[in-house]
């Protein structure tokens, strides 16, 4: 074998005459989930709606809020599958929420709580350089402000405002004695659950890594 044979078989295996077949990389932006099977996905789905029904349900009224583990599902479908299924994952735990508790689902409410998944879906799309969690993290804290300074209040001022008032001044009212009093409080609910939804997405993301890899 001349030395140009050797020199070109030493660059396409340096170091080593049996080359091994490069395993090809995963394109880059594809999330772990949309690599699963159908059955796989519908499952995950299945399990977080529910998670948001059971969350809905068990949340615990105070005077000056609710404490509530709701969000968390909402988040991490927002993260993982996109703003539609986030926007699924909320309306329907609230709506199913209501109605188990034997209450009368209120559509703007459940507006509301569709949005905040959809909306932590939406910058995981915007942010694509920016690392999960900080996109998690910002996310969370604008749907907090965007349903609860608006839709929610918006639902409150339409479910409880006085007839003899106009819709913005129930609006304002219900802004004033309802969100006013909660501003201390409603952050730290939305704070806990974030912390929550950050350790999950993390612990997911690797388990996720996992089962694409076995399933080859």
């Amino acid at each position: 074998m001349s030395e140009k044979q050797n020199l070109t078989q030493q660059e396409i295996a340096p170091g080593n005459s049996l080359a091994q077949p490069v395993e090809p990389k995963a394109k880059k932006g594809v999330a772990y989930f949309f690599r699963l099977d159908a059955t796989r996905r519908i499952t995950y789905m299945a399990v977080l709606i529910a998670l948001s029904v059971v969350t809905k349900m068990f949340g615990i009224d105070l005077p000056s809020g609710k404490v509530s583990l709701f969000y968390i599902p909402c988040y991490l479908a927002g993260a993982f599958f996109g703003p539609l299924f986030g926007f699924m994952t909320g309306a329907v735990g609230d709506l199913f929420g209501f109605i188990l508790k034997g209450g009368t689902p209120n559509p703007i409410l459940t507006l509301g709580n569709g949005l905040m998944g959809m909306i932590v879906g939406i910058f995981f799309m915007l942010l694509k350089k920016t690392r999960p969690e900080i996109r998690l993290i910002i996310g969370g804290y604008v749907s907090m402000i965007i349903c609860t300074l608006g839709v929610n209040t918006l639902g409150l001022a339409v479910m409880y405002g006085s007839p003899s008032l106009t819709l913005f001044q129930n609006y304002i009212a219900q802004l004033w004695y309802g969100v006013i009093p909660r501003i201390f409080f409603q952050p730290l609910v939305i704070t806990i659950n974030l912390i929550i939804a950050v350790g999950l997405y993390a612990v997911l993301k690797r388990h996720l890594k996992r089962v694409v890899k076995a399933q080859g």
